[in-house]
């Protein structure tokens, strides 16, 4: 048994070396968001004296980016600007993004950017011309007010998580230029630490290994994306078999944060990545609520990410259609005895090419059009039988 578990992962982890990418991309990233915090805390900068701090948010401050499917694709490095000496109720949302967006466009034309910063309704982003190609998208914002933190931990979010709530700009804010309270909230800061918290006492011994190897000088200065947890690893798994299954229709897939946030509410501690990730795909559904919110953000209970669920047909159906997919498909890959089974089912289900000698690397079909065609159907199947929805869980 544990000789089948042994294969088992070690066939996973072939098939992460075709998805995953190289640290350097990682610490690319980071070069490049720190050049930007330079930027705005120079002496000359407008938002100096606000004591801006930049970090990294979404699936590069996690860990969990994936190669493209698709060779023109980029890779989408998520920042957050907040101004730590500034209050929203001294500046209005409009105020705030366009006091960043002046920041953002002297940076790049100093820095011989070849296009200009472009905005959306929540950020700014820079597109960089070099060989990885690479946007980062800055939000501006500034520290939430202390009610809604205190409302935060009523509602049962820990007290440094819900520390690290920001007050964020929206074009398509009602109020977003008049002078008020009412400001759309966010917590990436502290998901990050509630994600890093599910790796349990398998993260910390990462962390203590890598350390002792020399790569990092402390436990303090591993980067959550060199840990590589079986947690970490069966997202980038999860994620790219979704990715593929819907490369046709990317519009009508199941969003990362869902996924990233029941997986990790899923996970056990299991050190195998094979057992973690069968693990994983059982407990799933546990976490999906039978109301509204359905599956409310940890740091954040009042936001669901299945919003869209209810507003959007076929979403919900899609979500069970895939996990249903997801067990049958990683069951088979597991399973299977016939390596040409296992090649074809990493060609077709994950659109990478495994060797057959041990000896080579999988290769990366990118640009690919093979995954099977969607179907949206009425009453997906639910993993525990009937339609039956499990009973609420407490996060």
């Amino acid at each position: 048994m544990l000789y089948q578990t042994k294969t088992q992962t070690q066939r996973l982890e072939k098939l992460l070396e075709g998805i995953d990418i190289p640290r350097s991309y990682y610490e690319r990233a980071v070069d490049r968001y720190k050049s930007l915090s330079e930027w705005f805390c120079r002496e000359q900068s407008e938002i100096a004296q606000y004591e801006p701090v930049v970090y990294i948010q979404g699936s590069f401050r996690l860990g969990l980016v994936n190669r493209p499917l698709h060779a023109r694709e980029e890779y989408d490095l998520d920042v957050v600007c907040e101004l730590r000496l500034l209050a929203k109720s001294g500046i209005t949302q409009k105020e705030l993004k366009e006091m960043v967006g002046r920041e953002v466009k002297t940076y790049a034309k100093a820095h011989a950017m070849s296009e200009p910063p472009t905005e959306s309704k929540r950020c700014w982003r820079l597109d960089y011309a070099d060989e990885v190609r690479f946007h980062i998208d800055n939000l501006p914002c500034v520290h939430e007010d202390i009610e809604i933190i205190v409302r935060l931990v009523e509602s049962g979010v820990e007290v440094q998580l819900a520390q690290k709530a920001i007050a964020l700009t929206c074009t398509e804010h009602p109020e977003y230029e008049l002078l008020t309270a009412s400001w759309p909230m966010s917590n990436p800061a502290g998901f990050g630490i509630w994600f890093e918290g599910r790796f349990g006492s398998v993260g910390q011994r990462r962390r203590q290994l890598l350390v002792e190897a020399r790569e990092y000088k402390s436990i303090e200065a591993v980067p959550t994306f060199a840990l590589k947890t079986p947690l970490q690893q069966a997202i980038q798994l999860l994620k790219r078999h979704r990715d593929f299954m819907f490369a046709n229709r990317p519009d009508l897939k199941p969003i990362s944060m869902l996924i990233t946030t029941l997986a990790a509410l899923a996970y056990q501690g299991e050190e195998d990545l094979a057992e973690a990730l069968t693990g994983i795909l059982d407990r799933m559904p546990q976490f999906v609520n039978e109301q509204k919110p359905m599956v409310p953000n940890p740091v954040n209970p009042g936001e669901d990410f299945a919003d869209k669920w209810s507003s959007v047909p076929g979403l919900e159906d899609n979500f069970w259609n895939w996990l249903d997919r997801a067990r049958r498909d990683f069951e088979r890959l597991l399973s299977s005895d016939d390596s040409d089974e296992v090649r074809s089912l990493a060609e077709s289900k994950f659109g990478v090419r495994l060797p057959e000698s041990p000896a080579q690397a999988p290769a990366v079909l990118t640009g690919t059009r093979r995954s099977a065609p969607l179907i949206v159907v009425k009453d997906a199947p639910r993993p525990w039988g009937s339609h039956e929805r499990p009973k609420k869980r407490s996060l």
